[in-house]
This record gives structure tokens, sequence and C-alpha cells, in this order.
């Protein structure tokens, strides 16, 4: 029998579905490496029979170190990923008590209110927070300490998982042991629709450590997901790209899983290496000769993109070993999904939230049905609709099942969830005719356009590929488009004009809907979630309650200057005539050079001066409204903005 298939029977067939029946499987497996690290140069390996020893251990030790604090008590687990993360998880359910997953990264003020809001009064970690009570890891007793000490656990069965944070109001979701098993559970329809999941390297699977094991997309599907099997965990030294890169090659990492900005970053530097060497068509013509294959010869098309078309820009990125990959937590751009893929990393799209687990990911083989940005289909322990009747196909989406939180603590107030009551996600979603979802934007970030449309600011986002910033944030406010980007002090002049140049070039080739029509500049770093996704809720307050901390700046000031004056004219002449066609409901074709506002066009004097309003903010100019020098089309409105 294939392990992953008695692994998934074990833990279907034991007495009651919790965390003591999930560990049991998980050191079912006590001769594969649990999880490896570099020391110097060495590689040092620990068994899962090595891992179950340290975590009695540790249990054993923890039992007497909290004996003041009742069972059950919640406890701080504040570490980053490293493997006394592992073990201490694992303890202190054994221990009898309820592990609190707190994110190391988080800022100070974060975490003293989630420890308040969780009445956590004493910490697991390797460094003392505050004045916190802790106990420190690295007074764990060896394995053969507590080997035949006789310790009895008492298991408990929750864990507690705060929020991302994104909306700015961090949730506590409380998880038990037959929710978390459920979402186990999920990986035999994953095995079934696509068995490349199964991936070996040199015989061996092997997953980069690199989403936080606090966060939900961390901890199911890179820690429960693959150690339920007896896969091996492989630990970075520290997150720079160069010992990421490195950390891969040298191990032989086959599963990457990872957030937007991972992929969004390899895929600006493969570009930007194949700017520099003059061979931007050729790589283009590559992909997508290699997407085309992929689409029609899964299996195969990978094996020649990995080993023929790509196999040295595998070689230069994260190395030959790598092939399958998740990204979650955020919209990941297009040309990111297009380029992955192209190079055989094979790059999938998921969605998950603290507060309902992993629900989905797109699993097709077929390379082109990747590049659709789906979320897949909901995974079998979960339903989605769409709104509240499940009427159309587009809304907000709901979802309801077993392997949601059971309980949700937000501002004070304790919500126990019933399972078959549906969760509002604030998301909204778009299903296809086949049953697939696709997440557009949060419901609370929509911007509406002038039309009524709905307009992701995730969306608008996506557009821009911006070095030497500190993140960006779109916002919508009336019928403004705000852009709010972080450049840090240190950035020197002639990068920061870099930066707004792109901006403008980028702002200009966007379609009006998705056009910024302000942006501000701060020094300040933005605050993020997984260092992709940004605060929005905290980045708007505090551009509304700061305001002198964020400059205006003028995007006209930024155009590209190495281009001619009727290079510029032919650029602002088409912005100009889409601003036209736009206001007056009319397709830009219609819209000549020198057609009259009003007597060619059929204006009239209100939507003449909403012209002016409109082209007045995006260029920084004003307009005469009356006297020779007046503007009646857009030939002259191009030639008076490039004047001024």
């Amino acid at each position: 029998m294939k392990y992953y298939n008695r692994a998934l029977r074990d833990l279907r067939l034991s007495k009651e579905k919790n965390f003591e029946a999930i560990y049991n499987v998980v050191f079912s497996f006590p001769d594969n490496v649990f999880y490896e690290y570099l020391d110097g140069f060495n590689i040092v390996q620990t068994t899962y029979e090595e891992c179950r020893l340290k975590t009695v251990a540790a249990a054993a030790f923890l039992s007497d170190r909290l004996s003041a604090y009742e069972k059950g008590s919640n406890i701080g687990l504040w570490l980053d990923n490293c493997p006394e993360w592992i073990i201490s998880f694992w303890a202190l359910l054994m221990a009898g008590y309820t592990p609190v997953l707190l994110n190391r990264r988080n800022d100070v003020q974060t975490v003293k209110s989630l420890i308040k809001a969780a009445d956590i009064r004493i910490l697991v970690s390797d460094e003392p927070f505050e004045d916190m009570e802790y106990v420190d890891t690295q007074d764990y007793p060896s394995d053969e300490a507590c080997k035949n000490a006789g310790f009895v656990p008492t298991w408990n069965d929750r864990i507690m998982l705060c929020t991302s944070g994104t909306s700015g109001l961090p949730k506590l979701c409380l998880y038990d042991g037959h929710a978390i098993a459920d979402q186990v559970f999920n990986t035999k329809y994953v095995l079934k629709e696509n068995s490349s999941i199964k991936t070996y390297y040199k015989g061996y699977a092997k997953l980069l450590c690199f989403l936080p094991f606090c966060h939900i997309f961390g901890l199911t599907a890179n820690l429960l997901w693959f150690s339920f099997f007896g896969r091996t965990f492989v630990f970075l030294k520290n997150m720079n790209p160069e010992t990421i890169a490195y950390t891969c090659k040298r191990h032989g990492v086959t599963h990457f899983f990872a957030i937007p900005l991972m992929w969004n970053t390899l895929t600006q530097m493969v570009y930007k290496q194949a700017e520099s060497e003059g061979k931007t068509k050729l790589l283009n013509k590559a992909i997508s000769f290699s997407i085309g294959l992929q689409s029609i010869f899964p299996y195969v098309g990978k094996l020649f993109a990995r080993r023929v078309l790509f196999a040295s820009t595998r070689k230069q990125i994260l190395g030959e070993s790598v092939k399958f990959c998740i990204s979650g937590g955020g919209r990941v751009k297009e040309d990111a999904l297009r380029l992955m893929n192209a190079l055989g990393y094979s790059l999938y799209n998921g969605y998950g939230m603290t507060e309902i687990g992993i629900a989905s990911v797109e699993l097709r083989l077929r390379a082109k049905k990747r590049l659709l940005n789906s979320i897949g289909k909901p995974f079998p322990s979960i339903r989605f609709r769409i709104g509240e009747d499940d009427s159309g196909d587009e809304g907000e989406l709901y979802v309801k099942g077993g392997s949601l939180a059971c309980k949700i603590i937000h501002n004070g107030e304790t919500f126990i969830r019933d399972k078959d009551e549906w969760f509002k996600t604030g998301d909204l979603a778009r299903r296809d005719k086949d049953g697939y979802y696709y997440i557009e934007s949060r419901m609370d970030d929509i911007i509406i356009g002038e039309s009524g449309e709905n307009i992701s600011p995730d969306v608008i986002e996506s557009y821009y590929t911006l070095e030497h910033t500190g993140g960006i944030c779109v916002y919508g406010e009336g019928e403004r488009k705000y852009m709010i980007v972080s450049v840090p002090e240190a950035v020197s002049e002639s990068q920061r004009e870099r930066v707004f140049s792109k901006i403008y070039e980028t702002n200009s080739s966007l379609p009006l809907q998705y056009k910024v029509t302000d942006v501000f500049v701060t020094e300040k770093p933005l605050p993020m979630v997984l260092e992709s996704k940004v605060q929005r809720v905290l980045v708007i307050k505090d551009h509304r309650e700061n305001p002198g901390d964020y400059a205006r700046i003028n995007l006209a000031d930024y155009r590209d200057r190495s281009a001619s004056d009727d290079e510029r004219y032919a650029l602002i002449l088409s912005e100009v005539k889409m601003t036209i066609a736009d206001i007056l409901g009319k397709d830009v074709s219609e819209i000549g050079d020198d057609a009259h506002f009003i007597l060619d066009l059929g204006g009239d004097s209100m939507s003449y001066f909403t012209l002016l309003d409109r082209l007045s903010a995006q260029y920084n100019v004003s307009f005469q409204v009356g006297g020779a020098n007046v503007c009646t089309c857009a030939s002259q409105f191009a030639a008076y903005i490039l004047k001024n």
C-alpha cells in the first residue's frame, strides 16, 4: 500500500479525529528525515523518530514548567520557523495546553493586543518579549533525559491562530482537532486531481520552510499536509534571496509554497536579466512555446521545459529540483504565473483564510488553465456559494464546512460557529461555467467606477512592478483613485525619478478605469502581512490622519525625458482622446484629433467642464475657459498640456 494511502487510512480508522490521532500518523514514519538545515557547509538531518523523542522530552518539561496553569490554558508560541517550533507545537498539545500561534514578524503593539485578547500569561519562545514570563526553548532537555521518565500525555485538542490583520483588526480563531483532520483529509482530493504533487528529486520530496508555521497557509498546506506523509522539511538560515536560491539548490528542494511577492520578484529578476542581454523577445517566444506545449502535453511539456528549453535559467534561479509550487495569501501577477509555469516550476494558485483554513487550489494539469488565476474548486471539507442565495456567478463568497474555525474572538466578543452556518468571507468572487472560482478583491476595498463598475485595487496594483519601494497601496474615494507609494529615505534621487517615471509609464498604458488620479509618496514603510499583503485599512487611516507625511506627486513631471516632443505629444493626444470618449460615452475611434468637443462630438457645457477638471487633475495644469486660447478639440488640449 502506498504510504499516502496508508496514512489516510490510519487517520480514517482512528477512534477519534483529533490532534493525537494526527500526531500518531505523523510520527509513524520513524526512519524518514523530518527536517534538515545547513550547519556551515554540512547538512544536518533529524528523523521523525528523533523528533518524536525530542517532542516527548519537551512535553514532559513543559508539563512541569506550566503546572501552575490550568490544563487547556492558552500558551503563546512565539518563534520563527525552526525545529523547536515543530517540537513546541506538538509538546504543548501533548502536555494539555492550547498553543496560540503568534507571528514573530508582527509589530510589538499587535503582539501585545493579541496576548491580551487571548488571555496569554506565558510564552514559549527563545527570547523574551517585553516583560512577559516565558519558557525558553533553549532550556529543553535532551531527548534521552526523558526517554524513560514515564511521562503520560494529557492531550489537548485545540489550537488558536491569529488572522493576518489585512483589515487592521486581527482576530483569534480556535480550531479543534476534527476541523484540522478534515483539512488533512483534503489531501486525498489533491492527490487524485493532480498526482504531480508527489514529485521527487533524486528519490526525495522536500518542502522549503518559507511560510511561517503560525499562518494557516504555512501550518496546513506546509507543515501538516507534508509531515502527515512523512516528507522532509528544509529550514532556511535567513530570508535573503541568495540564501533561498542556494538552499533550494543545495538541499534539492522539490516543493516551494510562497506568497505572490516571491513569484513576482523572481519574474522581475528574470526579465531584468533578459533585458540586459537583449533577449526579452527571445524569452517571450520561449515562454509562449513552453506554455503551448505544456497545455497540450502536460507531462512531456514540463520535462522539455525543465531539461531543455529553460535548463540554464532554472539553474540560475531556484535550481533544477523545484517542481511543484503553490502561491497563496494574495493576488499573483499574471506574468509571474506565466513565467513560473513556463520554466517548469508548475505554479498553482490557492485560496484560504485564517477563519476557514485552506479551502481550494487550482489543480488542473494543463498550463493554460493555471494562467487563468483561478483558485480552483472547493475542497471536499468545504462548500462555496456566491451571495446569500447563490443565484448569480459574481458576488461575495460564502463558505461553510467542518474544516472551519469553531470559535472566533474579535473585539472582545466570542462567536461560536455553527458548522451548518455560512461564513461571509468578505471576498468578491466569480464562478465560471465549469465551476471554478476566482477571487477578484476584498469587498471593502472595491472602488466603484464612474460608470458603476466594480474595480479591484488589487488588479490595479498588479500592473505595477517597481524597484526601490517599500510597497504600494491603491484605494478609492469618490471618483478619485489614490496610489500611496513608499520610497525609503535611503533611495537616491535618480532611483526616485525612475520609480515615478515607471508609475507614469504604467499608469498611462492602463485602461481609463484603472488609471490612478493621485499619487502620494511617503518615506514610511507600508504595514504588511507576510511581507506581501498591504494592510490597506491601516494605510488609508494613516494617510487621512497624517497627511503631512504624504507628498503629492505630479506624474506629468516624470514623463520619459528621453522622448521627443512628437512622441510625448502622441502619447498625450491618445490619453486625451480616451478621456473625451469616456466622458461622452463614445468609442475612442469616434474621437477625431480635431473634432470639436461640442459642435462635432455633441458635448455640452457640463461635460466640457468635467473634461477640464479631469485633465487638470491628471496633468496638473490650468485651462482657460474663454478667450483666444480656449481648447476645443483633442489636438488643442494635447498641445496645451505639452506646452505647460
